[in-house]
């Protein structure tokens, strides 16, 4: 304490600072020192005094504000446990004006400026806890307050895996439904490293805290940060969100060090707008091992219609789901067994650790179909899986980062689902579902992008992704000639970077054209024209048919995205290291193909795809010449000028 008081220009003289020529951060601490006289009492209270500070040295002032009241902290804890046990408590006992900027100024001068504390405050912490680790981030997902219950369940065990080399049959996951005398509940229970109450008094109850993050994890769980160990909870909001669903919740946690009898209860009565109740477990309480247990009183059966397990399908159907199909359509890929367990019955696997990786294709791609939530009936259900396990055949591969860790398993779709086709594909984060892969069947794990973990990036290599997309080139024209599922795949394609090589990337005069037939293209056009194949549908339906003259190229000039999420444009940053947005398209694809028949740069072809003109003429409709909007490109530089 008495060296948190020394704070005045003896401990900080001039000389010393010219020979010791402190850097930026410690020269705030010499300019405040040096300006600082001796305290002197006042009453039972220190008074510092100051020559004023500028404008320029307004920095140190606040970094002396933050001293004192630092110091004013430590007198007044002092005085409070000096006067619990009866001793005789120091004449001081705290500084004027500490924690008040504007009265602090009365005594450490300024000049020119006013201490203004603009810091960043939560006057409603409750309010915000409710708002944003509610709807209001999440949304009206219904399953949000689940798997962030079975997101942090995991990062529990996995914690407990790194330190006490646990294998991967170690680790249990339940999730329970039933009904006590309180009413119906859904309850998740894991074996994980658990809490001791500090951690349940401190951080479970601070929203934007990260228990993961914070420093005082070497302390409850010394040895975890050098394991290796990392979190898929970053953000210290998730438990919030178990308040959608209701305002009774109890959780009841041992750490996995700790006997039985430190098992503790943290139980809220009444959601936010109260305090919770933080005790000691009592009798049946009392875990058996390390973890935690968190009940969740709801107001109805979870699995009847209007329950927090039953939602609507976008159609507005009620889908009825068993409760094992609901936790696999959320987390898919788990790195630790899950079970679910209705009442006191027994409890029914779901799935095993990390078995996504050895389940046959068939399993996986069952995995991720069947439980969609915008499909049909379970009949129409399962007639689609059969065709499109039909359709897929062995046509699935893996996909590995740069470490040969398997991060993948994929393949394109060949099939007519060209309106569905992000029914098939997931991207997951710490193996719960984050987004949805288009075009594409199978599984890629991911990095979260949002707090709330409806957006992530897969985390597959670039390089990997195009060897990968160009061995499914080959097994797509394996599987079928349907022209505009090839087109689609070849959309695909593309979106990874590479031009399809053996996909056709565009219809030209006489048919679909590979980049290989372009590149062979004689006589060599001096003029090309790109055509949208939506305008060229559109017009076949008016016309019939369409013979495109031998200039001519209908190519697709959309972005074929392969990750959706509800907020997020994919092609902004995934793939990685695609700079233009035609560098993902089949018309940027044919533009460079272009380029490379005529010998000139791409860029100077590809900066004029979207400055097409009106009224081209593109072929014949009989004796009928078709115009419509398309880019020219001329070998002489490109132009969109009028035929």
């Amino acid at each position: 304490m008495a060296d948190a008081a020394h704070l005045d220009g003896a401990r900080a003289p001039s000389w010393l600072k010219v020979i010791r020529k402190p850097h930026k951060s410690s020269t705030k601490h010499w300019v405040f020192q040096e300006k600082c006289n001796q305290p002197i009492s006042q009453g039972d209270r220190l008074l510092f005094t100051s020559v004023p500070f500028g404008a320029d040295e307004a920095e140190a002032w606040w970094l002396c504000f933050d001293a004192l009241q630092l110091l004013d902290r430590e007198l007044s804890d002092v005085d409070s446990i000096l006067a619990d046990s009866k001793r005789k408590q120091f004449a001081m006992r705290g500084v004027q004006g500490a924690g008040q900027a504007d009265r602090l100024c009365k005594w450490l001068q300024t000049d020119g400026w006013l201490p203004v504390d603009t810091r960043i405050r939560v006057s409603d912490v409750a309010s915000l806890a409710r708002e944003l680790g509610g709807e209001q981030l999440y949304g009206r997902n219904r399953l949000v307050p689940l798997r962030e219950l079975l997101q942090n369940a995991s990062d529990a065990i996995r914690a407990r895996s790194f330190l006490q080399s646990w294998p991967p049959e170690r680790g249990e996951v339940i999730v329970r439904v039933g009904a006590d005398k309180e009413g119906h509940f859904v309850e998740v229970i894991d074996n994980g490293v658990g809490m001791s109450p500090t951690v349940m008094a401190s951080y479970l109850l601070d929203f934007g805290r990260s228990f993961w993050s914070d420093s005082q994890l070497s302390e409850e769980l010394p040895g975890l940060l050098a394991s290796g160990f990392e979190s898929t909870g970053k953000y210290g909001i998730g438990f919030f969100s178990v308040f959608m669903w209701s305002k009774h919740i109890r959780v009841i946690s041992r750490r996995y060090r700790d006997s039985q009898a430190d098992t503790h209860v943290l139980e809220f009565a009444a959601g936010l707008e109260s305090r919770p109740l933080l005790r000691k477990a009592t009798g049946p309480e009392c875990l058996q091992d390390g973890g935690t247990v968190i009940r969740v009183w709801v107001e109805q059966d979870p699995e009847a219609p209007g329950g927090v397990l039953h939602f609507p399908r976008s159609s507005g159907r009620a889908a009825k789901r068993s409760l094992a199909v609901t936790c696999l359509w959320i987390c898919p890929a788990l790195d630790t067994n899950l079970f679910v367990q209705h009442g006191n019955e027994s409890k029914n696997p779901v799935l095993h650790a990390s078995d996504w990786t050895s389940v046959s294709d068939e399993e996986l791609i069952r995995r991720v179909v069947t439980t969609h939530s915008d499909t049909g009936d379970e009949i129409e259900q399962r007639r689609r899986t059969d065709e499109l396990l039909m359709a897929l055949a062995s046509m699935l591969r893996p996909l590995y980062d740069g470490d040969g860790n398997l991060v993948g398993r994929m393949a394109l779709i060949p099939s007519r689902w060209r309106n569905d086709w992000s029914a098939f594909g997931v991207v997951t984060v710490g193996g719960l579902r984050s987004a949805s892969l288009t075009g594409v069947a199978g599984l890629l794990l991911g990095s979260s992008t949002r707090a709330s973990r409806d957006a992530a990036v897969p985390v597959v290599p670039l390089p990997q992704l195009q060897v990968w997309a160009r061995e499914q080139e080959s097994l797509v024209v394996a599987e079928t000639e349907d022209p505009e599922a090839l087109l689609e795949c070849a959309s695909t394609v593309r979106v990874c970077g590479p031009i399809p090589e053996i996909l056709p990337i565009a219809e030209g005069h006489g048919g679909l054209k590979t980049a290989a037939q372009i590149r062979k293209w004689r006589p060599i056009p001096s003029e090309v024209i790109l055509v949208q194949d939506a305008s060229l549908a559109l017009l076949r339906r008016k016309f019939g048919k369409i013979d495109l003259f031998p200039n001519v190229l209908a190519v697709n000039v959309g972005l074929r995205s392969l990750v959706c999420g509800d907020y997020k444009r994919p092609f902004d940053s995934w793939p990685p290291d695609i700079d233009r947005f035609h560098d993902l398209t089949l018309m940027g694809a044919a533009a460079q193909l272009v380029a490379e028949l005529w010998g000139v740069p791409s860029g100077d072809l590809m900066k004029f795809l979207d400055k097409a003109r009106d009224r081209v003429a593109i072929g014949m409709s009989g004796d009928k010449e078709v115009r419509t909007s398309a880019a020219i490109l001329r070998k002489s530089g490109p132009s969109a000028a009028k035929r």
